[in-house]
């Protein structure tokens, strides 16, 4: 049932990701989230726009307790509410 779950959250990130034209990507180890992201903030401000305009994917350590059938998660939704 949990790895059900998480396959939708998934498929609905990626689709919502798709739908919006919102950049998905691995998280690289040693650079800085919020540095990596500045040029598309930079572009959501020049547009006076607002919302989620970026996200990351990060391997989550598993839980013991749970088994999962993959250990993606999304780590990051960068957003402006300006």
């Amino acid at each position: 049932m949990l790895a059900q779950r998480t396959s939708d959250y998934h498929n609905w990130v990626e689709a919502f990701a798709g739908n919006h034209k919102i950049p998905i990507q691995w998280g690289e180890k040693g650079v800085r989230k919020e540095d990596y992201v500045l040029p598309w903030l930079r572009r959501m401000r020049k547009k006076g726009a607002y919302g989620v305009y970026f996200i990351f994917k990060t391997n989550a350590p598993q839980c013991p307790q749970r088994l999962l059938t993959d250990s993606l998660s999304v780590s990051s939704l960068f957003w402006t509410n300006f």
